[in-house]
């Protein structure tokens, strides 16, 4: 028993140790990950995706199965996750804003004395503020609604 607790902490920190090497060149690169991993076919991303969600769910498990021998990297493993939570949050409002929005909006200009038109910028800005609101543990969202509904009246 003392063996494989052993070999469990030493696996631990071979994994520590490649993992905090990976990821500032993760976060420094991610942009360029992100935009090259969209890019590739549709089978290999969502192959990709399900390889990291195991991966992410095998982590929690086994920080769940033997918190013991992940209690000295509990702090180095959340703020690496913390990091990497910023960087997927920023990629994604980074792609709704470029490669969604931005090519609506202009299709949408020529019609903007329309009230649908207004109607579809609000969904937009609405989408983008819950985003960020949940992002940031804030209730933004409901103040925002406040805020234009005492300047509406």
């Amino acid at each position: 028993m003392v063996e494989s607790s052993a070999e469990m902490t030493s696996t631990i920190k071979k994994l520590a140790r490649a993992v905090s090497s990976t990821i500032p060149l993760f976060i420094i690169f991610s942009d360029t990950i992100y935009d090259r991993y969209i890019s590739l076919p549709l089978l290999i991303t969502y192959s990709g995706a399900t390889v990291i969600c195991i991966m992410l769910a095998l982590l929690a498990f086994a920080f769940r199965r033997w918190p013991k021998q992940f209690e000295p990297y509990r702090n180095s493993i959340k703020d690496v996750l913390g990091q990497l939570s910023d960087s997927m949050f920023s990629f994604v409002m980074a792609v709704l804003v470029i490669r969604a929005f931005y090519p609506l909006d202009l299709a949408l200009l020529p019609f903007l004395h329309n009230w649908w038109v207004w109607l579809i910028f609000f969904l937009e800005a609405n989408l983008l503020l819950t985003l960020w609101s949940f992002k940031n543990h804030q209730d933004l969202y409901s103040k925002a609604i406040q805020f234009f509904w005492s300047t509406l009246r």
